[in-house]
């Protein structure tokens, strides 16, 4: 039996309720610092500051309301009940216990506001991601968030593929078409065992996952149910479908590769016209990367990696604000090599030799910036390897001090999805990075969607949105939102946000509007070439 970890965000949104217990609490806190300062000799030492924690605890946990009355009980408690001191018996001037009163009553006003204002915010970004805006089904996020026991050692998964999507949307318009949707799923959860998972992995998809009985057996359960007659305002409808089935262990029910090949069995379906295919290895090889790892080392050494740079915009002004560093490989047979097709190096221990390797060249590329009188700060990319290296902040800080380069000219990108590998190792990895003077950006954020619970956590300068919610904030309402929530999430936290992957204009003037600090795409600059990128930057830094 295995069982998915509570989710923080979760714990840290649901609604609070003011029991006796937190009650006791708060009410006992204040009591004890007044007992505090009494035995001390009275309010004019400063143990009374601690009144502040009781307070700032008392309203973060229970809300501005009761942040304000814990801050008049506690002005009282340290006002006209506490002497100025005990030994003399003298009182304190009204002004003055009156006037701290107030300010323990706004402390906590202010603190639950705050306090209950980010919850929201987080509580609205987990909603948009777990689930469709517009049916309020569960979506592919969903599975980051739900809590669930796997009794069973086998589970039967599902891709349902609703295959005449399109048509119902233009004949009867997406409204209607929800409503099918929705009364879908409704069947689906009712005639399935009360344990299954079912959500809307996208407009025309939905993933299934149930308890295995026998794969036939469990086929012909779903289908028996899609094919029932939806009935929507007097009108009868049938939903033609395809099925892509893979029966996996209780572990990897909620990995998302398992529906990656139930997605690919699915199609096959489409492909064959048949009810249902079951995914058996379907042949998917690609260029063998593992034949790339036997010469990559020799190809760092021999020049065959370049580093292409992409720059960075400020959305208000318009200015370069930095650049991206970006890896090519030119294979002397193969031609040019992007960095996906050699992403296995990044399972490996190669990925230190690469990562020393981009930072190397960066720093150098920063001095002759540098020579030229320019001082601008360049990003490369880390692996969550890199960070749980215990060697490897050692490696960097000697590089630097070696090269005697600011280290504030440096920003440290990380993948949401890589940092929740191990993220409490890689957080304190990442702080002592920051405390150094390192800039630390958090990479494609909402890709992963887990980074959520330790966003608060995280010691990051810049949040970069992925381009996935960008690209569409065009046309689709619920991305927007998404776009929109998180750069006030992310303002709340003190952090800057870059939007990704802006290729047009009226994408960029969007952005803008939603208050995003920093912007990159190929609407600004494509990546620039190692021997092109200072003419370019020094003929955009006089354009300003």
């Amino acid at each position: 039996m295995s069982k998915k970890p509570i989710n923080f965000m979760r714990a840290l949104t649901s609604n609070q309720k003011i029991d006796v217990k937190n009650t006791i609490i708060v009410i006992l806190m204040p009591l004890l610092v007044y007992l505090l300062v009494y035995v001390t000799g009275g309010i004019k030492y400063s143990y009374s500051h601690l009144m502040y924690v009781a307070i700032i605890l008392a309203a973060t946990r229970l809300g501005p309301v009761m942040g304000v009355v814990i801050g008049i009980y506690g002005g009282i408690l340290l006002g006209p009940l506490m002497p100025l001191d005990i030994d003399t018996g003298t009182s304190q001037q009204f002004i003055n216990w009156f006037l701290r009163l107030i300010v323990f009553a706004l402390v906590g006003g202010i603190c639950g506001y705050t306090s209950s204002s980010l919850k929201k915010s987080i509580k609205t970004i987990s909603n948009l991601f777990s689930h469709h805006p517009e049916t309020l089904l569960p979506n592919k996020n969903y599975l980051r968030e739900i809590e669930i026991e796997f009794t069973a050692e086998e589970y039967t998964c599902m891709t349902v593929i609703i295959n005449n999507y399109e048509l119902i949307v233009d004949l009867l318009g997406i409204d209607t078409y929800h409503r099918i949707l929705k009364k879908i799923y409704m069947y689906l959860k009712r005639d399935l065992p009360s344990n299954s998972i079912i959500i809307q992995s996208d407009n025309n998809k939905l993933w299934i996952a149930k308890e295995y009985n026998e794969v036939y057996s469990d086929i012909y359960k779903v289908l028996n149910i899609l094919k029932q007659p939806l009935n929507i305002d007097d009108i009868t409808f049938y939903s033609e479908f395809s099925l892509g089935v893979n029966v996996v262990s209780g572990n990897d029910v909620l990995n998302l590769d398992t529906y990656k090949k139930t997605d690919i069995a699915a199609r096959q379906a489409q492909k064959q016209n048949v009810e249902f295919v079951i995914f058996h290895k379907i042949n998917l090889q690609r260029f063998s990367g593992f034949e790339l790892l036997g010469v990559f080392i020799e190809a760092l050494s021999e020049n065959q990696t370049t580093l292409d740079y992409q720059p960075k915009i400020d959305v208000e002004s318009n200015k370069l604000i930095g650049l991206e560093a970006l890896i090519r490989w030119q294979h002397p047979t193969r031609g040019l090599i992007m960095p996906n097709d050699f992403i296995l190096i990044a399972e490996t221990q190669l990925i230190h030799q690469l990562t020393t390797w981009v930072l190397k060249k960066v720093i150098k590329k920063i001095k002759d910036f540098l020579s030229e009188n320019i001082d601008i700060h360049i990003s490369i990319n880390v692996s969550v390897k890199n960070l749980l290296n215990k060697e490897f902040f050692n490696q960097v800080i000697k590089i630097v001090e070696m090269e005697k380069i600011d280290p504030s000219l440096i920003e440290f990108e990380i993948t949401e999805s890589e940092l929740m590998v191990n993220p409490d190792e890689a957080i304190s990895m990442l702080q002592k990075f920051q405390k150094y003077g390192f800039q630390i950006s958090l990479d494609d954020f909402g890709k992963g969607y887990s980074s959520l619970a330790y966003l608060s956590k995280l010691p990051v300068n810049i949040i970069k949105i992925d381009k996935g919610f960008v690209n569409k904030v065009k046309k689709e309402i619920s991305e927007r939102l998404i776009v929109k929530s998180t750069i006030e999430l992310a303002h709340k936290l003190k952090c800057k946000t870059l939007a990704e992957g802006i290729e047009d204009e009226e994408t960029f003037k969007i952005i803008k509007r939603l208050n995003c600090d920093y912007a990159q795409g190929f609407f600004f600059a494509r990546p620039i070439r190692d021997g092109e990128i200072i003419p370019w930057v020094k003929s955009k830094l006089q354009g300003e």
